[in-house]
Order: C-alpha cells, then sequence, then structure tokens
C-alpha cells in the first residue's frame, strides 16, 4: 500500500542522552555535494537491506503496510508556495530562528500506515483525565516503553502537498498534520508520551496548533489559520520531552529541546475569495463569551491575533506599551471592545467565543458590590492587580500573598469591590513547593474556611476563583498522588460551596505555561513545566467538573492563553506573566504584560451576565 503523505524531517538526527539545556547545541548543515553522495550511498545500503528484509516478510503484511511516495525536495527551512517574490510576509521576525537548521521532503520510506492513522482531529476522543491516568499507569509495562525516543519525523497529508512538493495551504479550513516518533535505531517507537510544542507565529496570529497523542508514537495536530489572516507563518515543531519524562520530578534531566522542523507556510484565501468573502460567517464569526454556556467547555483551543499594531512602538518610562490609541476597537470579530486597553499593540485572545474588553466603568459596574476570593499561585496576585490597576483604573500596589481588601471606585464613591488573596503554594505565607498539600494542614482549612462561615463577613464571597498553582509541579512525584490531592481538593471546596446559602460563582484557573529556559524558577525545562502542567490541568478540571458538575463550575484556560507566549522570557519570568511594567526588567527595554491583563478581562467575562 502507497500513501501519498509527505515526509518533512531533519536531515541529521541526534541519539538521544539526556544532556543538560546550557549544553544544548543547534545541528550544523553539511555541504549540500557532501550530503547528496552521502545520502545516495545509505540510500544503497537500505535498498539492499529493504530487498532481503522483503523476501522474509510475510506479504500479507506488506498489503497492509503503507509505504510513504515522497519527492526529493530541500528547504532550507522554507516550504515556497508561490514563485512570486513580490508576497507580502506576516512572519514575525523577532522569532529566535535558527539558521542552521535545514528540513527536506526526503526520499526515505517509512512503514508507517498513515492513512490508517491520520484521522480527523476532531473524531479523535479528548485527551482527559481518564486517558492520561491509563496511558501513565500503563508505562513501563511493555519493553518498548523502555526504547527512548530519539527523533520525530512530519508528515502532511495529501491534500497539503503539491506534485512539486510544494505546499498548499488555504485559510478557514483545517489540516490534519502527522508526527511520528523514532528511536535512535531508526524503527518507529510502540508508545506515547512525547511532549512536542508545537507553534504557528507571525504578525498577527500566534496559537499552539492543538495536538492529540494516539498512545502508539503518532501524533495528530490541527492546523488551521482563520481566513482574514492569510499570509505566511513560522511553523515549528519541537521535541522538549520524551517517554513521559516530563511528569518526573527529575524532569530537568531529561529535556531534549529538540528542532524537529521549521517551515514557513503561506495560507492563501480560497480562489475567488475576497476579504469579505474569505471566511464564510456561520464558520469563523465569534459571538461574545456567554458565562452561563462558554465557560463550560473544558480545554480551549484559542489563538492570538491583531489588526493594527505600530511596528515601531517601544515602552515608554514606566515601562508601558502605549502602542495603539487607548480607544482603538476591536475590528476583527476576535473581540467586543477597545482593544487599545490592553496595551498589547493589538493583540487580543479569542477561543470558541469573542471576549469583551471592559471600559473603566464596565469593569466597576461588573464587580461594583461583589467581593471576590482568589485561591492560587502566586500568578493571582500579578492578576489581581493588574485586575485593579487597568480594567479598574486604580493603580495600586501588589497585594500580599494572603490579603483582604475593599477599594473604592475614585470616579464614584458609592461603588466599592472586596478581594481576598489566599495563597495556596504552603500553608505558611512565606513557604512554597507544597501545593494542594497545602490543603492537609488545618492552619491552612480553617484560614480559608474563616471567609466562608461567617467570620469574616455575613455573607460569602460572591465569585471564586482557584487554580491548582506552579507549586504543585515542584512537589508531587507522579500523577497518581497528584490526582489524590485534587480528589481531597475538590471534596474541600464542593463541601465549603454546599455549606452557604448564597452559592458563590466558581471559577477555576487552569495553571500557566511556565516560560522560558530557566535554573531557578518553574519554566519549560524545570520539573514544574509545561507537559507536566497540561497534565495536572486536565486532572484538576475534569476532577473539579465531576464533583461540581458542568452547570457550577466554569472553566479559563490558562494554559492555553499564555502557551503561544512561553517560549522565551519576553511576556514572562518563568512563572509570571503579569508582572508590573518596567523599563528595566529582566528584558532590554521593559517586559511584556498583555497576556495577564487579557486575562483579568476573561475573568470579568466570566464573573458577570452578558449584556
Amino acid at each position: 500500500m502507497v500513501s501519498n503523505w509527505s515526509n518533512i524531517s531533519r536531515k541529521k538526527s541526534e541519539i538521544f542522552t539526556p544532556i543538560p539545556v546550557s549544553n544544548v547545541q543547534p545541528l550544523q548543515t553539511c555541504n549540500p555535494g557532501v550530503c547528496q553522495i552521502v545520502l545516495l550511498a545509505i540510500s544503497l545500503a537500505l535498498l539492499s537491506t529493504t530487498v532481503i528484509l522483503f523476501q522474509t516478510l510475510d506479504l500479507r503484511h506488506l498489503q497492509n503496510s503503507c509505504f510513504s511516495e515522497i519527492s526529493t525536495k530541500l528547504f532550507s527551512g522554507t516550504a515556497n508556495l508561490t514563485s512570486d517574490s513580490s508576497r507580502s510576509s506576516t512572519l514575525d521576525t523577532s522569532w529566535p530562528r535558527n539558521e542552521s537548521l535545514t528540513t527536506s521532503l526526503s526520499d526515505a520510506e517509512d512503514e508507517t500506515n498513515l492513512d490508517q492513522e491520520a484521522r480527523h482531529y476532531h473524531d479523535i476522543p479528548v485527551r482527559d483525565k481518564a486517558w492520561y491516568l491509563e496511558q501513565l499507569n500503563e508505562n513501563g509495562t511493555h519493553a518498548c516503553h523502555e526504547v527512548p525516543t530519539a527523533s520525530a519525523q512530519v508528515f502532511f497529508g495529501p491534500d497539503l502537498v503539491l506534485p512539486t512538493g510544494d505546499l498548499k495551504l488555504q485559510t478557514g479550513r483545517d489540516y490534519e498534520v502527522v508526527i511520528v516518533s523514532y528511536s535512535s535505531n531508526g524503527s518507529r517507537r510502540c508508545s506515547g508520551g512525547d511532549f512536542f510544542e508545537i507553534d504557528i507565529n507571525g504578525t498577527q496570529w500566534k496559537s499552539r496548533p492543538p495536538i492529540k497523542d494516539l498512545g502508539d508514537g503518532t501524533y495528530v495536530v490541527n492546523l488551521r489559520v482563520h481566513g482574514e489572516f492569510p499570509g505566511v507563518y513560522g511553523f515549528r515543531v519541537i521535541l522538549l520531552f520524551p517517554n513521559w519524562h516530563g511528569m518526573e520530578l527529575t524532569a530537568d534531566q531529561w529535556v531534549m529541546a529538540k528542532d524537529i522542523v521549521y517551515l514557513e507556510l503561506e495560507f492563501a484565501k480560497p480562489e475567488g475569495s475576497t476579504a469579505a468573502t474569505a471566511a464564510p460567517v456561520s464558520e469563523e464569526a465569534l459571538k461574545r463569551c456567554d458565562p452561563e454556556e462558554d465557560y463550560k467547555l473544558k480545554k480551549w483551543e484559542g489563538r492570538w491575533t491583531r489588526t493594527k499594531f505600530n511596528d515601531t512602538c517601544r515602552a515608554n518610562e514606566g515601562g508601558r506599551f502605549l502602542c495603539v490609541d487607548r480607544n482603538q476597537t476591536c475590528d476583527d470579530g476576535r473581540c467586543d471592545g477597545e482593544v487599545g486597553r490592553l496595551e498589547s499593540n493589538g493583540w487580543v485572545y479569542s477561543a470558541h467565543c469573542a471576549f469583551r474588553i471592559f471600559s473603566r466603568d464596565e469593569a466597576w459596574d461588573c464587580v461594583a458590590g461583589k467581593w471576590l476570593f482568589f485561591w492560587g499561585d502566586s500568578n493571582h496576585q500579578d492578576t489581581i492587580r493588574n485586575l485593579l490597576n487597568f480594567p479598574l483604573g486604580l493603580y495600586t500596589g501588589s497585594p500580599y500573598r494572603n490579603g483582604h481588601n475593599t477599594h473604592t471606585n475614585p470616579r464614584n464613591a458609592s461603588q466599592s469591590v472586596t478581594v481576598t488573596n489566599s495563597f495556596n503554594g504552603h500553608y505558611v505565607t512565606t513557604g512554597n513547593n507544597l501545593g494542594l498539600e497545602s490543603l492537609d494542614h488545618s492552619e491552612h482549612r480553617e484560614n480559608v474556611t474563616a471567609y466562608f462561615n461567617g467570620t469574616v463577613r455575613a455573607a460569602p464571597p460572591d465569585a471564586v476563583i482557584m487554580n491548582s498553582g506552579l507549586h504543585d509541579g515542584n512537589n508531587w512525584p507522579d500523577v497518581a498522588r497528584f490526582e489524590r490531592a485534587a480528589q481531597n481538593a475538590s471534596d474541600f471546596w464542593r463541601d465549603l460551596w454546599a455549606s452557604v446559602n448564597a452559592k458563590p460563582r466558581m471559577v477555576y484557573r487552569t495553571t500557566v505555561a511556565p516560560a522560558g529556559f530557566n535554573d531557578r524558577l518553574p519554566a519549560r525545562n524545570t520539573k514544574s513545566n509545561v507537559q507536566k502542567h497540561e497534565v495536572f490541568n486536565a486532572v484538576m478540571v475534569d476532577t473539579f467538573v465531576a464533583k461540581f458538575g458542568r452547570d457550577n463550575l466554569r472553566i479559563v484556560d490558562s494554559y492555553d492563553m499564555t502557551f503561544p507566549w512561553h517560549y522565551d522570557h519576553l511576556c514572562s519570568d518563568g512563572p509570571h506573566y503579569g508582572r508590573s511594567p518596567k523599563l528595566n526588567s529582566w528584558v532590554p527595554g521593559g517586559h511584556q504584560y498583555f497576556v495577564d491583563i487579557m486575562l483579568a478581562h476573561v475573568l470579568l467575562n466570566a464573573i458577570c451576565p452578558l449584556n
């Protein structure tokens, strides 16, 4: 059986050994003439071996095999989609390109039945708590689980590849891309658990194309750019952790951070389409998020987009990026309100619905007379400060890890909001790295309960915003023990919620994607990493939804919101995405802080009724 799936892979593979991040070096490309001679010799050797193997194989097995028939087209990090050199580029030039990377459409044949395995992404079941627990429980029970992943290859389907080997993509439609993992001897891995960072980025679009692990060394990626955003985009696949090793407390010893492929892909409007007709309204239009319905989705697959921005914008003396007019409205259907209030140079996040960007008066109307209770890690401190400073315009300092304060609208003394922050990284205010284990200590449980049993105020909070936090990633040695801690936490909060007559609106915010490489703080390469928190988030969300019910719990997927920005420290110091603006911060010229301001507006959308 012959497949038309095209293999886009690295020319040079590396045998995997755990190495420290500081020793990771970019691959070097060889002279094209030398490479061709070497590849020819390898091809002849493989052909001889293949003939011998064919003579020993059962012909019925060959009938069920699928060999990739692939064109010989060499790219230097680029998929050429048009010969028109005048095409406009939407590629974000700030992305740290590795010029030594070379990708190719290879002639190497691969015994991979991709036509059978590349099912439509949306037909593959969601990778939820039950799936993760099953996979991790079975991990290590078969010999092939012990075979380490050394590399991977990326396959594009026949609907993307032209006879010339070029790629052709259209906006407004879904594409399936398949990743296959291999061991150091070139054989396919038989199990999953490899964590791939998938990125598509340009000057007007940034997202994490969603990926699903089939559990057999095969991964299906859904690739889509909406109709109003044609252009050239960087598509990058990075193998961060192999073989579920990101789940370990020694994850930093297993990080690979290996570039599998980097391509520039052009998404073009369908032939005959215009800006007004490129994307059918029924497909692409986003309605405003309804707090009663749109926060029931457990896992978001959103994107960051922009239509107006200032290429020459720099931070002012206070470190703030006032790049577009404050009153600049959303005009692309990706948000509702004034995008200039995000101080994001036009960037706005949308998911399965579009979020309202609140004016100051609207934000006060939303929270006036309310009591907001935050329970989670130190990211909540940033979000509280950014909520008070930006949507509400108070410009106050950061709250304490454990604090309880009432704030009044300086423009309208009749409006006030009470905000409580309860830190759960440790039961001692100055401690860290316990996370959910804090609830095992009576001191922490009693402190939280006091805000609900009438000790602090007669009535309970109006809204509770919770998360598990980055501290859990540093604490729990395996997912089984974390799952038991999640059950304990859900029991505690469900009982507390049931004990009051006036039920608070319960909001669960997933843990952010730790950013950059960092030897000191939670980041991509440490034990509190992106693979671990993707799994922990699924465990927490499913556990709390099972306890509260879909109608009583609202989900905010901060992990999906932060993932497109987690590759470096431009928007984060590692664990935090909302640090106060500062011109001379860890980023020369000032770091970006808009991701957390967007989160503050998303939380307001979850708390307030739709008008």
